[in-house]
């Protein structure tokens, strides 16, 4: 009780905001009644709460790479369904509010700088400006889901933990030069923050490596600094190392699953050589950055906690170049984003800070007017998608599935059913949709990239799932082709064939590596899988072997398929048994 009468201002602002910024998604479960998921990712990671120390069902993967901080949902099966957990965004986000803003009023002397980066954090401006000047695109629309925390597990938990040790650590470097670690009181103080700190740095650890990486380098900057500066830098060393000891055995797990995960690694593009040309960054991020470099400079306080926030700026900026200095393909432009702009927007709010000390009134203008901005930027984000509906074919098939399927079936279906409002890259994550909501087993071929199946595994699945959707070759041929042209998940040169051998993965002994790219192998690729998919003993074979139940399509039996039974019809799809 004492918790909530000392911070019930920032709790009722987190709850008015979490209302905001989740307004769509509240509005979309009372009027349909269903969750709302805004990136396949997302699915992907539900799909994967199921697993948390267990196998996969057959089929998919014996192992994978499960993120630890994952498996803190898992309990949460028992009171509620997976199919609706994207409704925990809402909880998330309110943590998240409610952590930032503490942070925040740590971070600023005055409240309208702490408010003015609240909102501009959880505000993408410059789609703002787009849409008031031209065409907002989907590119544009999709920065709410990269650039804040509508994605439930990436950001919206991972960034809990985050926040925990940014929050703490703040505190920390705040005693350093508070003058009250000259009292047994203070030091016992400072040495609790100083663990507090270490402790959820370590769990970062064991989310996905870009949250560590981005805190990790940002403290170790810091630790350099407070070298040059002759100022506590055994304590900084110290939750260093206890971090690193709390996350050894994560560490540990994914240099064993090195070996384990073998060609998944490379349909990852973790192992990918790149082309070393230098990154293709963003120009909001590098305004960002050169506006954080003039307010803190303008700042002109330059103790290890404001040092803290520029160098996590800085630490941003360093590893977009990490592909570029590796030579190994990361994705790190994507998923640092959160991190970098909230810290480039700390930066920027030292220059409101200062000019509060001086201005109240200008100070509380700028607030207001970015309050005004965040309100423009969910109000936008609500009205390009408040026309959306959920997609009446897809509860049919979930239901029809329910009834009239065992637990334990095995089932493959198309997998385009335009489910996620915003982008659909992988169109095969509305089948993982399917899966999640009946709890059955469904062939899909967006492989979650870390298993322990081989190129070969994945390809002869995608043949098996085609050939039971009734695909002639052209038809299967054309797939393949507008398979291999995207180029929208990853932006490199090798990003078709990430997209490709997630999809179809490769037959044994083809060796993708001889070919420049995936255009320049695909003349070959499609000869050996033409001779293959019209090998009716082998193609016999992979349906013995993948022991399928249950195929959902738009295409009738046509009279060579005799191995299927019609079972009935769900709208224009067809269902049907398979014959062992």
């Amino acid at each position: 009780m004492s918790f909530l009468r000392a911070n019930r201002e920032y709790i009722l602002l987190s709850l008015f905001f979490t209302l905001v910024i989740n307004s769509f998604v509240i509005y979309f479960f009372i009027k349909y009644g269903e969750p709302i998921y805004f990136h396949y990712d997302e699915i992907i990671w539900v799909k994967q709460v199921g697993f948390c120390g267990g196998e996969f069902a057959f089929y998919e993967q014996k192992w994978g790479l499960i993120v630890p901080l994952l498996c803190l949902l898992y309990p949460l099966k028992l009171f509620v369904d997976p199919y609706y957990f994207s409704i925990l965004r809402v909880f998330l986000i309110f943590i998240d509010c409610l952590l930032l803003l503490k942070l925040l009023d740590i971070i600023f002397g005055s409240r309208s700088a702490s408010l003015f980066v609240f909102f501009f954090h959880f505000s993408n401006i410059f789609s703002v400006a787009r849409f008031f000047v031209s065409n907002l695109d989907e590119t544009s629309t999709i920065a709410n889901i990269y650039g804040n925390s509508l994605r439930i597990f990436n950001p919206s938990l991972f960034q809990i933990f985050f926040l925990l040790f940014c929050l703490f650590f703040v505190r920390f470097l705040n005693k350093e030069h508070s003058g009250l670690i000259l009292k047994n009181e203070g030091r016992k103080d400072k040495n609790k923050l100083k663990v507090l700190s270490g402790i959820f740095l370590g769990l970062l650890f064991y989310s996905t490596v870009y949250w560590w990486q981005y805190a990790y380098l940002s403290v170790f900057l810091v630790f350099v600094i407070a070298i040059l500066l002759r100022k506590e830098w055994s304590d900084i060393l110290y939750i260093l190392i206890l971090s690193l000891l709390i996350g050894f055995p994560v560490l540990s797990f994914n240099y064993f699953q090195i070996d384990l995960l073998g060609d998944s690694l490379n349909r990852a593009m973790m192992l990918v050589k790149s082309e070393r040309i230098l990154p293709d960054i963003p120009s909001e991020f590098i305004f960002l950055l050169v506006i954080s470099v003039f307010s803190f400079i303008f700042f002109g306080n330059f103790s290890l906690k404001y040092f803290f926030v520029i160098l996590s700026v800085f630490s941003g900026f360093i590893l977009f170049f990490q592909t570029f200095v590796t030579g190994i393909h990361t994705q790190i432009v994507d998923h640092v984003t959160v991190q970098f702009k909230l810290f480039s927007k700390i930066a920027i709010g030292l220059t409101i800070d200062k000019i509060a000390g001086k201005f109240r009134y200008i100070s509380k203008i700028i607030s207001l007017f970015m309050f005004l901005v965040f309100l423009i930027n969910w109000g936008i984000f609500f009205y390009l998608l408040k026309d959306f509906s959920p997609n009446k074919k897809f509860n049919s098939i979930i239901d029809w599935v329910k009834q009239n399927s065992q637990e334990n079936s095995v089932i493959t279906m198309e997998d385009e059913y335009g489910f996620f409002p915003i982008l659909d890259v992988f169109p095969t994550a509305s089948e993982l949709m399917i899966s999640v909501a009946t709890g059955r087993y469904v062939l899909h071929n967006n492989i979650n990239y870390f298993s322990d199946l081989s190129d070969n595994d994945v390809f002869e699945r995608f043949l098996v799932r085609a050939k039971l959707l009734g695909y002639t070759w052209n038809e299967l041929k054309s797939y393949v082709e507008d398979i291999s042209k995207r180029t929208s998940v990853v932006w490199t040169g090798w990003s078709s064939l990430w997209v490709s051998r997630a999809y179809f993965g490769l037959p044994q002994n083809f060796n993708i590596m001889e070919y420049k790219d995936i255009q320049s192998a695909l003349g070959d690729l499609l000869d050996l899988m033409e001779k293959m998919y019209s090998d009716e003993f082998y193609m016999s074979y992979l349906m013995k072997k993948f022991k399928i139940d249950i195929v959902v399509r738009k295409k009738p039996r046509s009279e060579s398929e005799s191995y299927l039974r019609e079972l009935g019809k769900i709208e224009e799809f067809f269902v049907f048994k398979v014959e062992k």
